[in-house]
């Protein structure tokens, strides 16, 4: 079998056109990473804290609109946005590589493998005691990206396509079968007891699925092809992620009917949902559009205050952001369900114990890289997923 790189692979092409990344260029996704941290950890303590107080408030304030974990306009934004940053990490793992390294690139796609098993069983893991967990899914992202590493754009982008459209497709056929009284629930299990409710989890059901978030991770490994170390996000870059948010919105308001009364309103409805769990092709498109968005607007900041003291303050927890991730929940599980010390009161409780998680994160993340290159997760990550 032909192992060489695809013709149309741009890393054939452009690889030797590609700068080393500048550290200012490095920073800024730590940066984006720390920020969208606060995003992530929020929305779970609001999620997990104040349960069905979070999805469905009594009296909605616009605060409780806002961090609605299945409406609000920020949930899964935060998450999507560190998948989006994760697909360029491998696209820059890759450009180390020359187009001819056969062996080179086989070691990236076993780094890639071996890294994506242990996001998988340490995610598998945190489910019993934190069902939804991103690590598990990441674990399917960077498995199914050493696959993907080294094909061409248009595989991937294809690849990507195929997502979006699966999960679109899936979730218009289990609105329709409710009208049949078939609600479909087997899949979404439950638990993971069995290899086929894994499977379910992993590409279908609860929160960031595979149909269609690998579409935010494959859409960054596409985007980091094109990198030439100057800008990751170029104005182009935003001025259609622009369109793409607003776009989105429009053709929303648009489409969408006021009453649903029927099966073909009800499809209608679904088709151009920006609601994550409606897995439709507008909700991705406008997300991805937020954090192409996110990551320009950083990337400028970091390009214009290199050496402001929040900058590093924020990269360095971004550089820990899988150790702060861990610890915000064995956090939460020590102080709120083993304690008892914090009570599911409302939305303020839930920001007010993000807070503190964050700033102690950021303080921690301070002092441990000034006596380390990385945290301690992240260094088990590296031992076990390799260089």
């Amino acid at each position: 079998m032909d192992r060489r790189p695809a013709v149309d692979d741009p890393r054939t092409r452009r690889h030797h056109h590609v700068a080393v990344a500048t550290t200012e260029r490095l920073r800024s996704l730590d940066v984006v990473r720390g920020i969208a941290l606060i995003g992530v950890i929020a929305l779970n303590y609001h999620a997990v804290l104040n349960e069905q107080d979070a999805f469905s408030p009594i009296d909605a304030t616009f605060f409780s609109r806002l961090f609605n974990p299945v409406s609000g306009v920020l949930t899964t934004r935060f998450a999507a946005t560190f998948v989006f940053v994760a697909g360029i990490g491998v696209t820059l793992m890759s450009s180390r590589l020359k187009p001819a390294d056969i062996d080179g690139v086989h070691h990236l796609r076993l780094t890639l493998l071996r890294r994506g098993i242990f996001l998988l069983l340490v995610g598998y893991g945190l489910e019993w005691m934190w069902p939804g967990t991103i690590l598990f899914y990441y674990g399917a992202y960077f498995i199914l990206a050493s696959v993907l590493v080294n094909r061409s754009t248009r595989i991937v982008v294809a690849t990507a396509i195929v997502s979006v459209v699966a999960a679109a497709g899936l979730n218009l056929w289990r609105v329709s079968e409710r009208f049949a009284d078939n609600y479909t629930a087997w899949l979404d299990p439950a638990s993971l007891d069995t290899p086929r409710n894994v499977a379910l989890r992993l590409f279908v059901g609860y929160t960031h699925p595979v149909f269609p978030w690998l579409a935010f991770f494959l859409t960054g490994m596409v985007v980091a092809r094109r990198f030439t170390g100057e800008r990751m996000i170029t104005r182009r870059h935003a001025t259609v992620a622009a369109i793409l948010v607003v776009g989105t919105f429009l053709l929303r308001d648009l489409i969408r009917p006021s009453l649903i009364t029927d099966r073909a309103a009800s499809l209608r409805a679904s088709a151009v949902s920006l609601q994550p769990f409606d897995r439709g092709v507008l909700y991705v498109l406008s997300t991805l559009g937020i954090a192409i968005l996110a990551v320009w607007s950083i990337e400028r900041l970091v390009e214009r205050h290199p050496n402001a003291k929040p900058v590093e303050v924020l990269s360095r927890a971004g550089r820990m952001s899988l150790t702060l991730y861990v610890a915000h929940i064995l956090i939460f599980k020590l102080v709120v369900d083993v304690l008892g010390a914090v009570r599911p009161t409302g939305l303020d409780t839930a920001l007010l114990l993000t807070l503190a998680v964050y700033l102690g994160g950021l303080v921690v993340a301070w002092f441990v890289l000034s006596r380390r290159s990385r945290g301690p997760v992240e260094w088990l990550y590296r031992m076990v997923g390799g260089r």
